[in-house]
């Protein structure tokens, strides 16, 4: 949010209240400079008073209302990246939240002998929150997302059957094996729950939230963190992690910026072959703006 604000910042001035209020008397009237502001004076008590008189004089009420404030463009460049941030950052904090918990329980992988190896596996094929929540559900989607899991529940068995012996370069294989799975099979589920949390879905948003919140929970789980990456990030720090499609854009202080994340990158953490942590992503997914010109 932060950094969207200041990106607005950069480009249009002042976007306070009272700042909009100073170079744009139309959103609320011919009379406002000599009326309201005379009687009520100074910013603090205006956005006290206001509301009274001219309704929600809340920012996004305001870029809602009054898109002429920062240019014709505003509606398709900027509007739908703010409202989505500020739609999200909630859930999405409740998400980090509710896994850091989970998360604190989790040492990095370490296969000492066959029967760590054996657990590991039973683990990350243990999907009883995510199947319990489809069992039974006759919609268009949830015979989809269990026939999905699944798929994954067997080539988790498949591909993680115990080897012959167990050494110092068991845990890099393990996770290697795990994360090319779960790429295969969870990252259909991950881009079906964001496309259906922006109302892209043919069932409720909260039935996507739930799902994300589930996978969530499963992930931290098996040790499967995600990076941090937010909005506005430039690629360039994030490009040996993450995949890019191209959104156009006439601005060039967003050129290279990061607009939407589709998936964020995630990894295992372990220890390697010398006994060093280590760590093994699955590649994510993003929107960038690239420069166009007219």
């Amino acid at each position: 949010m932060q950094e969207f604000l200041q990106a607005l910042r950069e480009r249009y001035g002042d976007i306070s209240i009272g700042g909009i209020f100073s170079r744009n008397k139309n959103i609320f009237g011919e009379d406002f400079n000599n009326e309201p502001q005379k009687n009520f004076g100074g910013v603090e008590i205006l956005q006290k008073k206001l509301p009274d008189t001219y309704g929600d004089i809340s920012t996004t009420r305001i870029f809602s209302r009054q898109k002429n404030i920062f240019g014709k463009d505003f509606k398709n460049e900027y509007q739908k990246d703010f409202y989505q941030v500020e739609k999200s950052a909630p859930k999405n904090l409740a998400v980090i939240e509710n896994s850091k918990t989970e998360e604190n329980k989790i040492s990095l992988i370490n296969i000492a002998n066959t029967k760590d190896w054996i657990k590991l596996r039973a683990n990350a094929a243990d999907l009883h929150d995510l199947k319990n929540f489809f069992a039974g559900k006759t919609d268009s989607q949830s015979p989809l997302f269990l026939n999905i899991l699944e798929q994954y529940q067997k080539f988790v068995t498949r591909n993680l059957a115990t080897p012959a012996d167990i050494d110092e370069e068991s845990a890099s294989d393990f996770v290697s094996k795990l994360a090319d799975t779960i790429k295969n099979w969870f990252y259909k589920i991950l881009d079906s729950t964001r496309r259906g949390i922006l109302g892209q879905g043919s069932e409720p948003v909260k039935y996507y939230e739930e799902i994300n919140l589930r996978v969530e929970k499963y992930f931290a789980r098996i040790g499967l963190k995600a990076e941090e990456v937010k909005p506005r990030d430039n690629f360039q720090q994030w490009q040996e992690y993450m995949t890019a499609v191209e959104k156009p854009t006439p601005f060039q202080h967003m050129h290279n910026l990061i607009s939407e994340i589709i998936i964020p990158p995630h990894y295992f953490e372990y220890y390697d072959e010398d006994g060093q942590p280590a760590k093994s992503y699955i590649e994510g997914k993003c929107t960038v703006f690239k420069l166009r010109r007219a």
